[in-house]
């Protein structure tokens, strides 16, 4: 009896959560390599990178599928199984590592950036796959005595439960914030009572602002100003001229802020370089001494000026 229950478990498990885990995870290796390493090489421009979610996924699914004993029937039931399951997870991970290189590389536009990137991801690539292969070669996953072939398992099982919590860790963006204030600064486009950085909302709203005049109480000949991207991460990018000139390559917006430190009186121009969505460009600016954040947006090809300027008193 007790067999028979372990073995309807096993086929629920597999049925109902493994076999679906195992097809995402077939599909997000393919969205990886196609759009999120292939589409990134031929625009230029990063995205977000997504690799860690599915690696979250897969690790937990396939760790519990080798701890519960009754779950690891599935393993005993169908040979391939294992095999199948972990060389395709090795490859998930290899892609997302590259995948990462390639979106913190090509965060900030310029061809000798890009270049050294590729070669970069090119040699992790590489080098994973050999150490991949080796170990393959080493240890094959060939059903062996079923007591080594259970130590296995659950030896692999914690590799997998690792994993899943290293790509929890490095899940990307941050949560929306909620509440009055919140509402009323995506109501006004500004705020003078939340942080720097803060997200208001889970996806672009196509919102089209307009220039700002700032005015600030700073002594020193120059501030710091941040930029971030309010909404979703969604491979924004923008350029910060400075009274004309550009203060750097254009780069990607982030849910977390990126400083600068720019003239205390002159004039900032933000310009929108490339819309990742095509739902507009979302972006937070903070100019500091200042007492305002302005929640802005825009087109791909449009700009916004900041006139800063000193209190008079």
């Amino acid at each position: 009896m007790r067999r028979v229950i372990s073995n309807i478990m096993a086929f629920m498990w597999f049925f109902g959560i493994l076999a679906h885990s195992l097809f995402w995870e077939a599909f997000a290796i393919l969205i990886i390599f196609f759009r999120n390493i292939l589409g990134v090489l031929g625009s230029g421009f990063a995205v977000p990178p997504t690799g860690v979610v599915y690696c979250f996924i897969a690790g937990f699914v396939l760790a519990v599928t080798g701890w519960v004993p009754a779950f690891r029937n599935c393993y005993y039931k169908l040979p391939w199984l294992y095999p199948f399951s972990m060389i395709m997870t090795m490859d998930l991970w290899i892609l997302s590592a590259a995948e990462l290189i390639l979106s913190e590389g090509f965060s900030v536009l310029g061809t000798s950036r890009h270049v050294t990137t590729v070669m970069v991801m090119a040699a992790q690539v590489i080098v994973c796959r050999l150490i991949m292969c080796s170990y393959l070669e080493d240890y094959p996953m060939n059903r062996q005595e079923t007591p080594a072939f259970t130590v296995r398992i659950r030896r692999g099982a914690a590799v997998l439960m690792g994993t899943a919590v290293a790509a929890f860790l490095c899940f990307p963006g941050k949560s929306v914030q909620n509440g009055p204030l919140a509402e009323k600064a995506l109501e006004t486009r500004m705020s003078t009572s939340l942080a720097v950085g803060v997200r208001l909302a889970s996806f672009d709203d196509h919102y089209t602002g307009g220039d700002m005049a700032v005015t600030h109480n700073a002594t020193a000949g120059k501030v710091q100003m941040w930029v971030w991207d309010y909404a979703r991460e969604d491979g924004d990018y923008v350029q910060i001229l400075v009274n004309g000139r550009a203060l750097g390559e254009p780069f990607m917006l982030r849910n977390e802020p990126v400083s600068f430190m720019i003239p205390a009186v002159g004039e900032i121009r933000i310009c929108g370089v490339w819309d990742g969505d095509d739902h507009g460009i979302t972006y937070g600016v903070y100019f500091g001494a200042g007492r305002t954040i302005y929640f802005n947006g825009m087109d791909r090809g449009g700009s916004h000026l900041y006139t800063l300027s000193k209190e008079v008193f």
